[in-house]
This record gives structure tokens, sequence and C-alpha cells, in this order.
């Protein structure tokens, strides 16, 4: 074998060497992006179970505001039912009417627990 053959050889391994360590640096650092990186497998299970919270406080909303449409629509179409609110929320009665207002007396014994 000649010197030149010798050297190329060399170069040649130095190249692999090279390229072999690139690689595995690449694969490290491809490796702990997925798992332990800004947009990881743990960022991808911590936005799902945010999601999820997100969804089930979305339908509670969603329940809340069907709840109170149902209101806003019986109060627009029913006179029964705006009568209802107004003896129940404002303690109105009709002319003929007589309101009787009940009060409890507190005795001694609840006053000494206190």
């Amino acid at each position: 074998m000649k010197i030149a053959d010798l050297v190329g050889l060399k170069f040649l391994k130095m190249k692999l060497n090279f390229i072999i360590f690139f690689l595995s640096l690449s694969i490290i650092f491809l490796g702990y992006s997925c798992f332990l990186g800004k947009n990881g497998y743990s960022q991808l299970n911590r936005l799902k179970e945010e999601k999820e919270e997100l969804q089930i406080a979305m339908l509670a909303l969603q329940t809340a505001n069907r709840k109170i449409q149902d209101k806003v629509t019986s109060l627009i179409e029913d006179f029964e039912a705006v009568e209802h609110e107004a003896r129940q929320k404002l303690g109105l009665i009709q002319k003929n009417e007589v309101f009787f207002k009940e009060e409890v007396l507190e005795t001694s014994k609840s006053k000494i627990s206190r």
C-alpha cells in the first residue's frame, strides 16, 4: 500500500467518525425535544388535560346559557311567568289580594347560643 492510500483511508475514517458524532448529537437533541422540549410529549399531555378541563367548563356554561335563554323566552312569551317573577323577586301583589308577612321570633335559647 502506498502512503497516499493510507492518508486517504485515515481521512475517510475521520469523515465517518465526524458523521457518526453529528448523527449521535442530532438523535440526542431530537429525543430531548420530543420528550422534554417546549413542544414535546409532556407539553402535549398537559394541553390535552387543559382541553378536557375547558370542554367541561364550556359544557357547564352552555347549560347555564340554555337555562337563561329558556327563562328569557318564557318571560317574553308567557305573562304568567312575568307575574310569577314579579311576585317572587319583587314581592308584588294584585289589587284584590291581601299580603301576609310571616316573621319568626327569636327564642331566648337561640339568643344564648350566639
